[in-house]
């Protein structure tokens, strides 16, 4: 299974809580687990404050194919381009592809990627907020309380 996440951070952000105990709940039903950040968030953005800084992309994750969560080793990739990048998606693809997973998670709300994958494998949006996302997802889903 593919687990598709807008942004990885640490364990006090949430969506990366939320994605890593999904790859864990997945792991428990002994499926093979493949993360990926595409790292969409936006990267830069124009602010009247003096040094703000955007809490949406870890470049150390960069070096390593693996993320730890709880004794769990789960394969990882994560986009190092600033995102959409025509090339970077097309690797993600080529990847999506080649792994040939059953479905695609895609946590969070749109992602470019995500909706891109659902042309050739089906593509679960599970949003971090109480409204659909705008996706091409296959399978939507509405969290409830």
């Amino acid at each position: 299974m593919v687990v598709v996440a807008g942004q990885i951070l640490s364990m006090l952000h949430s969506p990366t809580q939320v994605a890593l105990d999904h790859c864990k709940a997945l792991y428990i039903l002994k499926k093979n687990i493949f993360l990926i950040n595409t790292a969409d968030m936006p990267r830069s953005i124009a602010t009247p404050y003096f040094g703000a800084v955007l809490s949406d992309y870890v470049e150390g994750y960069n070096q390593t194919d693996k993320l730890m969560y709880e004794n769990l080793s789960i394969p990882f990739f994560q986009c190092q381009k600033a995102m959409p990048d025509g090339g970077q998606i097309t690797e993600l693809i080529q990847t999506i592809r080649h792994l040939k997973p059953l479905f695609v998670l895609s946590i969070s709300g749109s992602n470019v990627s995500a909706d891109l994958f659902s042309n050739f494998v089906p593509v679960i949006t599970l949003p971090l907020a109480y409204d659909l996302p705008i996706s091409e997802s296959t399978f939507p889903i509405f969290p409830e309380k």
